[in-house]
């Protein structure tokens, strides 16, 4: 057995053996949870796609010894298959006629895997509606049941307001903090094994990064969706995926920010202050990148401030 072959199956027993942590039920596992791909990602960019499909193998079958058949279907859809898919792509490059190489661009893999994502947002809404209240009524309902779960029966107003608060968002916190974790832990992979200088491509720039125009028309289908489908299922779901969608745009403004602070001298302290003043406010901030983000893609600000000097930093 190869020495390649060793190390995608020690990095997916490692994947499942962060995933199954959360079976403990100590609340710190939910942090090693977090980073359940990050062996996953890091066997594929750097050992290439057929390590990383061994590695989510026998994450899936390691998965569905402890988790039995469910829980294995629910880690390979929700992780091995968007993780091989990622790296598959992450690892796509063709020669240019300059004779460099190109590589496939983060933007694409972003717009695809959030296609993924809405995808599985409908197919849930789809089961969820089957319900005669209703998708919104049917998430309203299981959110409050699970509260009331936790902080004890007795319980009665707490749950139902947390609930009709977060029901109406609900399938789109899944799938943005989904996104959100693939995301993070793919580019932390590549950072890890680039120090480590095992990469089989260069990461890249943030600042480089873009969307194809696709996303934009799926984004404005949704807003649709919302907007003609008022109180009913189609407005809930186009709700969700407006949400869903605006992700990418999230990180095309940051991607401005980052091309912006480009000649600033002390380039690295101003991103850190800024992702910790997003961190701090959150979702007022978040909209408002998404925002910067999508009149990038139809202005085309970088563009048009083009061919800035000063400092040429690493930005990934």
């Amino acid at each position: 057995m190869s020495k390649d072959v060793l190390i995608a199956i020690a990095g997916g027993l490692l994947t499942a053996l962060l995933y199954l942590s959360t079976e403990t039920g100590s609340p710190a596992t939910l942090v090693f949870a977090y980073f359940t791909l990050l062996p996953l990602f890091m066997v594929g960019l750097a050992k290439g796609v057929a390590a990383a499909a061994i590695s989510g193998a026998v994450a899936v079958v390691v998965t569905g010894v402890a988790a039995k058949f469910t829980g294995a279907a629910m880690f390979a859809l929700a992780y091995a298959v968007p993780a091989v898919a990622m790296v598959r792509m992450a690892l796509v490059n063709r020669q240019t006629t300059e004779g460099t190489t190109e590589w496939y661009p983060a933007g694409r893999m972003m717009s695809w895997l959030t296609g993924y994502g809405a995808a599985a947002l409908i197919a849930f809404g789809v089961i969820a509606g089957d319900s005669p209240a209703g998708m919104e009524a049917t998430f309203r309902e299981g959110i409050e049941t699970s509260l009331k779960g936790l902080v004890g029966g007795e319980v009665e107003t707490g749950p139902a307001v947390i609930a009709a608060q977060v029901a109406p968002h609900f399938p789109a916190l899944i799938i943005t903090s989904w996104l959100a974790m693939v995301a993070i832990n793919g580019s932390l992979a590549q950072r890890f094994i680039r120090r480590l200088g095992w990469n089989l491509r260069p990461s890249p720039r943030m600042s480089e990064f873009e969307l194809p125009n696709w996303m934009a028309i799926a984004l404005a289908i949704s807003v649709l969706a919302w907007l003609a489908g008022g109180q009913g299922a189609p407005g809930f779901v186009g709700w969700n995926l407006t949400l869903v969608f605006s992700v990418p745009y999230f990180f095309m403004g940051l991607a401005v920010i980052h091309y912006l602070s480009r000649p600033w001298s002390a380039r690295k302290l101003a991103l850190a202050l800024f992702y910790l003043f997003l961190i701090v406010f959150r979702w007022p901030v978040a909209v408002g990148i998404a925002a910067l983000g999508l009149v990038e893609q139809w202005v085309g600000l970088r563009q048009r401030i083009g061919g800035m000097g000063g400092n040429q930093e690493e930005d990934q």
